[in-house]
């Protein structure tokens, strides 16, 4: 034992497991080094920024998977929109494609076959905790336009 170390500070620095019942062997001991403490102590500083980054990636693959969904809505209520000049088709048609999302519809339609049908689609996307406020004021959109296939007039 170094001349520095007296049997206190070796005791403090030793934690001690009791004896087992029926064991052979004795004791077990072990020294706790200080530097346990210093990676709880970066552990807990670094926690916070890895699980904001995580969470900010999920976030950012959330909104893809939104506008792609609020694109798909789109072009369903451009489908529906050339064959039916119905706006409560069209935007059912739109929201079934988008399930979960609070969509807005706008439908410009020609009454004449061969006139372009333009849908739009917007919906906030969906926040998550923490990092969603980042995203609370940002409006999904999309567009489609198709050409009428039938007149208002056709049966």
């Amino acid at each position: 034992m170094p001349a520095f170390c007296n049997g206190a500070d070796k005791a403090r620095r030793m934690s001690c497991s009791p004896p087992h019942r029926r064991g052979v062997r004795g004791r077990s001991c072990s020294i706790q080094s200080p530097q346990l403490g210093q990676a709880t102590v970066e552990l807990a500083l670094v926690l916070p920024l890895v699980l904001f980054l995580v969470l900010g990636l999920l976030q950012v693959g959330i909104m893809v998977r939104d506008q792609i969904m609020v694109l798909g809505a789109a072009r369903e209520g451009v489908r529906q929109a050339i064959v039916t000049p119905d706006h409560g088709k069209i935007s059912s048609a739109a929201a079934a494609a988008a399930p979960g999302l609070s969509l807005t519809v706008n439908v410009e339609r020609g009454t004449e076959r061969g006139d372009p049908a333009r849908v739009e689609v917007s919906a906030p996307p969906a926040p998550l905790p923490i990092v969603g406020a980042m995203v609370s004021n940002l409006t999904l959109q999309a567009s489609a336009t198709m050409r009428i296939e039938r007149s208002d007039d056709a049966p």
